[in-house]
C-alpha cells in the first residue's frame, strides 16, 4: 500500500482533499458475515435446491435470500493510469424462490461493475458480479478510494446485502519545491553558476524523469552529475533530483529559458509548471565565493549555525559595496557588515547568523519551503547586484483531524457502522503519534494498532477506522484523542489537535 493508511496500513493523504476523501471514507457501512469465495462462476449456476418443506409453496413471495461472498474486497495498489484486474464475487440466492436482483455501485466511478449487474436468480443458484477500479492520473499516490456494491431484489423486506470495496492509488508524485530559478547577475568572465533542481518524488513509487530538452542559449541542464545521462531515476521520498541547471552567460544581459518535464513509469501527478530558468550577465571585478547559503532544515525553537561567504575584488580598481536581505527587518537572518570597500586583489568575509526558528504557542509554525528563508544582495555602485540565497526551512510535525467529531447514525443492535478518522500531518518531518479511544471498554473500537505509529510529513496521513458495534440499545459516546509519542530529534510545530467527540445511538 502507499503512505496513506486505511486500517492501519500505510498510505499518503489523497490529494482530491481531505474533505472530499472523509466523505468517502467515512460512509456508513454494516458488514454482513459471508462466507469465503472460491473460484468465482462467470454465468449463472443452479445447483439442486431442496424441495418445500409440507405445506410450504415454492413460489411463496418474500423467500428469495441474497447473499455475497465476501464482506470487504481490497484491490490493494493499483497504478495509476492503469486499471486493476477484476476481481469477482459470487452472489447466491440462499432463498426457496427466484430472485429478481440488481447490483449499484454507491459512488460509483473509479470503481465499476464489469459486467452485467442485474438479472433473475433461481433458488440456490450463483452468479458472478465483477468490480474493476479503473486508475487515472491526477490524484496522489496513497489516495484512497472506498466505496459499496450494494445488492438487493427491490423488496423491502429483504434486507440489503453489500460488499466494502477498498483501493489505493501507487505511483510517483512529481513536484517543484520550486519552479523557477533565478540566477541573478552572474560575471561573464566568472565561472559558470549552477544551481541544484529542487524537484522531489512525493509518491511511493520510483519513476523516471527528464525533460524537453538539455540546453537552451547559457541555461543548460546536468543529470546526476554526468554531461552524457539525459535522465534520471527519482525514488520515493527523494528530495534532491540529482539535477543540476547551469548558467554561463557570454555576454551582458538578461537571459532565460523554460524546461518541460518528461516522466516515464507508474506516475500519478506532475508539476502544471514548466521549469524557468533566468539569469543576468554582467561585467564585474566583485566575485562572491557562494551561490547559496544552505541551513536546510532547523527545528521549531531552534537555532542554526552562522555560516560565512567571502567577497573578493579581481580588479584593478577599489570596489564598494552594500548588502541588504531582501526581507528588511523582518528577515530571518543578520549580517555582520552591510558595507565594504574591497582593494585590488583584496577580500572580506561576511557572517550570516539565522534568528531563532519560533517554538509553537498557540498556532502552527509555518513549515512551507524556504519559509524561513531570503536573499542577500550584494550591489555595487555602478547597479550591478549579486544575489545569494539563503535556505532554511522550519523542520517539524504539524497534524490536523479530520473530521472535528463523529455522529454515528442510528445503527440496529448486533450490526456494525464504519467511520474514518484521518490525522494528517502538514508538516515537514515525521512524528509518532498513538490514539486513546475513553472509555476503553464499550461499543466502538479503532482499527489502527494501538501504540505508536510514524507519520512522515507532506501530507502524509494515518486513517483510523472506528467501529460502533453495539450490543444493546441505548445512546453512547466516547473522546478519541491523539497524542504525540516522542523519538530523540522529533518537533512539533504546532500544538496537538483537540479530542473528537463521538457519538452514536443503538436501536433493537
Amino acid at each position: 500500500m502507499g503512505k496513506e493508511r486505511l486500517l492501519g496500513r500505510s498510505g499518503r493523504w489523497a490529494a482530491f482533499g481531505a474533505a472530499a476523501f472523509l466523505a468517502a471514507c467515512s460512509s456508513d457501512t454494516i458488514l454482513e458475515s459471508a462466507p469465503d469465495a472460491g473460484d468465482l462462476p462467470d454465468a449463472q449456476t443452479e445447483p439442486d435446491a431442496a424441495p418445500p418443506a409440507d405445506g410450504a409453496s415454492s413460489d411463496a413471495g418474500t423467500n428469495a435470500s441474497l447473499e455475497l461472498s465476501d464482506a470487504v474486497i481490497d484491490f490493494g495498489d493499483v497504478s495509476c493510469g492503469a486499471d486493476s484486474d477484476p476481481r469477482s464475487l459470487t452472489l447466491t440466492n440462499r432463498g426457496r424462490s427466484a430472485a429478481t436482483w440488481s447490483a449499484r455501485l454507491q459512488r460509483g466511478a473509479p470503481f465499476v461493475i464489469d459486467g452485467a449487474s442485474s438479472g433473475t436468480l433461481a433458488a440456490g443458484a450463483q452468479v458472478a458480479v465483477k468490480i474493476l477500479f479503473e486508475s487515472t492520473r491526477g490524484a496522489r499516490s496513497g489516495s484512497a478510494y472506498t466505496d459499496a456494491l450494494i445488492v438487493d431484489d427491490g423488496d423491502d423486506a429483504t434486507p440489503v446485502t453489500q460488499t466494502t470495496l477498498r483501493a489505493e492509488l501507487a505511483g510517483a508524485d512529481f513536484a517543484f519545491t520550486s519552479p523557477t530559478i533565478a540566477f541573478g547577475n552572474i560575471d561573464v568572465a566568472g565561472t559558470p553558476a549552477s544551481r541544484t533542481v529542487a524537484l522531489e518524488n512525493l509518491g511511493n513509487r520510483a519513476a523516471t524523469v527528464s525533460f524537453d530538452q538539455q540546453s537552451s542559449g547559457p541555461f543548460s541542464l546536468v543529470f546526476g552529475g554526468s554531461s552524457s545521462a539525459t535522465s534520471v531515476s527519482l525514488a520515493p521520498g527523494a528530495a534532491t533530483s540529482g539535477i543540476v541547471a547551469r548558467f554561463d552567460p557570454d555576454s551582458d544581459g538578461p537571459a532565460n529559458a523554460s524546461f518541460t518535464l518528461v516522466t516515464q513509469g507508474a506516475v500519478c501527478t506532475v508539476p502544471s509548471e514548466n521549469l524557468e530558468l533566468t539569469g543576468t550577465g554582467v561585467s564585474s571585478d566583485l566575485r562572491v565565493s557562494e551561490p547559496e547559503l544552505d541551513w536546510s532544515l532547523v527545528g521549531c525553537g531552534a537555532t542554526g549555525s552562522a555560516k560565512a561567504l567571502s567577497l573578493s575584488n579581481v580588479g584593478t580598481a577599489a570596489v564598494s559595496y552594500t548588502l541588504t536581505l531582501a526581507k528588511g527587518s523582518s528577515s530571518p537572518f543578520t549580517l555582520s557588515r552591510t558595507s565594504g570597500t574591497l582593494n585590488p586583489n583584496g577580500s572580506q568575509s561576511v557572517t550570516v547568523t539565522p534568528k531563532a526558528i519560533p517554538a509553537p504557542t498557540n498556532a502552527a509554525i509555518d513549515t512551507s519551503d524556504n519559509a524561513f528563508g531570503d536573499v542577500l544582495r550584494i550591489r555595487e555602485p555602478g547597479g550591478t547586484e549579486h544575489t545569494v540565497d539563503l535556505l532554511q526551512t522550519a523542520k517539524g510535525a504539524v497534524f490536523q483531524v479530520l473530521p472535528a467529531s463523529v455522529a454515528f447514525p442510528s445503527t440496529v443492535v448486533g450490526s456494525s457502522r464504519d467511520y474514518a478518522v484521518n490525522i494528517v500531518n502538514v508538516g515537514s518531518a515525521r512524528a509518532r503519534v498513538q490514539y486513546t479511544l475513553t472509555p476503553v471498554a464499550g461499543p466502538f473500537r479503532g482499527s489502527t494498532p494501538f501504540g505508536p505509529q510514524p507519520v512522515e510529513g507532506q501530507n502524509d496521513s494515518l486513517v483510523n477506522t472506528i467501529t460502533f458495534e453495539p450490543t444493546a440499545a441505548g445512546t453512547f459516546s466516547a473522546t478519541l484523542t491523539w497524542s504525540h509519542v516522542p523519538l530523540q530529534g522529533e518537533v512539533l510545530c504546532a500544538p496537538m489537535p483537540a479530542a473528537i467527540p463521538i457519538t452514536a445511538t443503538a436501536t433493537p
